[in-house]
């Protein structure tokens, strides 16, 4: 027998501060309920980790328990001004796009916890990416360059662990 079941809700707000300004948040939370069915995860903690930095989450921007999770994938602040982009805050870096391959898109590590195969195709990598605090900016020199970068803190694939952690 197979069983994937899990409740999801998403709060997400966009806006714009002022001409040059704009902000986006989005809060998510994921609570599997295969567990409370079947007991299936009896031994396996989905979401805590060991390495966790606060609430048995794997970032600061995370609380977990054993079969849910409450994040803060994206909470940035984007400033535009002619040819320059700057975007602080937390976020996914990602670039171009290739249907199941991660060719350049290698700078956020992936959440294994919910997804690992079974991952819905239409969100592709966007939903699995781990988010982290960072900069990135860009500058258009002319129609044919663009010069782009970024720095941030690292942050490591995500997998179910087994074990308690209380």
């Amino acid at each position: 027998d197979f069983n994937l079941f899990n409740t999801r809700m998403e709060l997400d707000i966009n806006g714009r501060l002022s001409s040059n300004w704009s902000a986006r948040i989005k809060l998510r939370r994921i609570k599997d309920e295969i567990g409370l069915v079947e007991n299936a995860y009896e031994d396996v903690d989905l979401y805590r980790q060991p390495f966790g930095l606060s609430n048995n989450g794997s970032s600061n921007f995370e609380a977990a328990g054993k079969s849910w999770m409450l994040d803060l994938p994206q909470a940035y602040l984007d400033y535009a001004n002619g040819p320059f982009w700057l975007r602080i805050g937390n976020q996914q870096i990602a670039w171009g796009e290739a249907i199941f391959f991660r060719v350049a898109d290698q700078v956020n590590g992936l959440d294994l916890r919910r997804h690992s195969v079974l991952g819905v195709a239409a969100e592709e990598f966007s939903d699995s990416r781990v988010p982290a605090p960072a900069v990135r900016g860009s500058f258009r020199v002319n129609e044919q360059w663009e010069v782009e970068g970024f720095v941030q803190r690292f942050q490591p694939v995500r997998r179910a662990v087994a074990g308690e952690f209380d």
